[in-house]
């Protein structure tokens, strides 16, 4: 993936100027939704491997509001962290009209339902502020010099 963004955005790697959003897709889908902020799209042709490239580079992740593959992948990421098959990184949730009625049911059921712990919940930060998004990746990622998921992180024999 990263070859693929110095392929197709020479400029930015020659200058020193970081990508801002890679967006990671899927080729073969009914409907083409690529968000419009994705300046360096990514195609991929199955599920597995677009997750793994979603997980296996990120320092954080910043989720919108979104459909089943949104949650699909939100509560994938969270039970990666949740059994360190991962390393917690943060997670922003962009929208508190949006997140919080989700959290509260999560917090009303599953967290007094014993099914999660407290520390699970920690693992989100919701905000409607772009800064504080951002400050939030910034400060939780600044530890992580090398890929997320834990080297024995693969299929056990």
């Amino acid at each position: 993936a990263i070859d693929h963004l110095k392929e197709t955005h020479p400029e930015e790697f020659l200058h020193g100027q970081a990508i801002i959003s890679a967006g990671i897709g899927l080729r073969h889908l009914a409907e083409k939704r690529t968000n419009i902020f994705v300046q360096a799209p990514v195609e991929m042709e199955h599920f597995f491997a677009r997750k793994w490239l979603l997980t296996r580079f990120a320092v954080g992740f910043v989720v919108f509001p979104g459909g089943f593959g949104t949650m699909d992948e939100l509560f994938e990421i969270i039970t990666l962290m949740q059994c360190n098959r991962m390393l917690r990184v943060p997670v922003v949730l962009v929208g508190a009209a949006y997140w919080t009625p989700l959290l509260s049911w999560v917090k009303d059921f599953m967290l007094k339902g014993r099914l999660i712990a407290e520390p699970d919940i920690k693992l989100l930060a919701v905000t409607d502020s772009v800064d504080e998004a951002v400050n939030w990746i910034k400060a939780g990622s600044k530890k992580f010099t090398r890929p997320v998921l834990h080297a024995g992180a693969g299929v056990k024999h």
